[in-house]
This record gives structure tokens, sequence and C-alpha cells, in this order.
């Protein structure tokens, strides 16, 4: 009865309210750092930019250093989906026009266990990997989904 009156209750939100549809989705992925990064929690929109380089350093001042699961893999399919809400064929086109105004995208490494030891060696990296996946050696940053 519950989970019946919940998908209701989101099929309203969405077409009533104009509430998205992921706004009810739960990850499938964690945002990982190095364990000695002092962040604790971050928003949405702050994660969407420090990928979309809008944000470059940490509040301690530190370069931020983000790091891309493959474009071909389920993780990344849904980061972009859950934290950009972009198409790859959108962001593509947004790197084109960042790249010719000197900006380079995100790092891209091969595996969650390329993104893993990466972030595990790299105070100022931030990645993600599957969620359930071992994070040894990093630290779970918790996304809010707030705006």
């Amino acid at each position: 009865m519950l989970r019946a009156w919940l998908t209701r209750g989101m099929i309203f939100a969405v077409l009533v309210l104009g509430v998205p549809a992921w706004a009810f989705e739960k990850p499938d992925f964690v945002v990982i750092v190095h364990p000695s990064n002092p962040v604790s929690a971050m928003s949405r929109l702050d994660l969407e930019r420090i990928y979309r380089k809008d944000i470059k350093f940490w509040p301690d001042g530190e370069h931020v250093i983000p790091i891309n699961a493959p474009s071909s893999s389920k993780v990344r399919a849904s980061f972009n989906k859950t934290v950009l809400r972009s198409s790859i064929d959108a962001l593509v086109t947004f790197w084109n026009r960042k790249y010719f105004g000197g900006e380079t995208p995100p790092l891209v490494l091969r595996s969650s266990d390329a993104i893993l030891s990466y972030v595990a060696q790299r105070p100022n990296a931030i990645g993600y990997v599957p969620a359930g996946y071992s994070i040894e050696g990093t630290r779970v940053v918790p996304i809010r989904f707030d705006d």
C-alpha cells in the first residue's frame, strides 16, 4: 500500500509540481576523496561546478582534480544524468566550447580501480565509483541533492 502511494505521489510530483524524476532516485555511485580532504559533504550543484571546472579550488585553497570514469561506463552515464544533468552529446559540445577557451575536461581514467588508486594517492582529487565498490584508501563524501 505504501509503495503504491509513493509511486502515485512521485507521478503527481513529476506531472503536476514539475519535480524531475531523478529527484527520487538514489544514486548508484558514491563520490570519493582522499582521506585527508577536509570536505565533509557537498551539494549536487557544487559537485557539478567542480566537474564543469567552474569551481577550481577546494575551500582550503588547494586545486581540485576531478576524475571521470570512461564515457562508455554505466557509472559515468549515471553520474552525468544525476549530477551534471547532461547527455554525453551535450557534454561534448560543452567541452568543445571550453577547450577553445583554454580549459580541458576532467581527466578520464579507464576503470574504477584506477580512479580509486588515483584518488587514494592525491589529496586534491575527487572521483566517483559504483555504489558498493570497495573504497579502501579513500573516503565517501555525501552529496546533498536539495537543489
